[in-house]
């Protein structure tokens, strides 16, 4: 999926309410970008969306912040 296809699709779910499309599409917007702070950001968006949805996912994406130092 390219980065167009991506937001697109994130503009489509944000209109849905799709929380958890949402969480799965901002991680897989992080895994595409190069810069950490803009890796962090999208990564706390998928977190925050997971656990607004209350998706397993959570923990996985907590730990992928705390790695980076994002989240203690």
């Amino acid at each position: 999926m390219t980065r167009t296809e991506i937001d697109t699709a994130l503009q489509s779910a944000h209109a849905a309410g799709d929380r958890a499309g949402l969480s799965r599409l901002y991680a897989l917007a992080a895994d595409a970008v190069a810069l950490p702070a803009e890796t962090a950001f999208l990564l706390t968006q998928a977190y925050v969306f997971a656990l607004d949805a209350g998706l397993p996912e959570a923990t996985a994406l907590k730990g992928r912040l705390q790695e980076m130092g994002a989240e203690r």
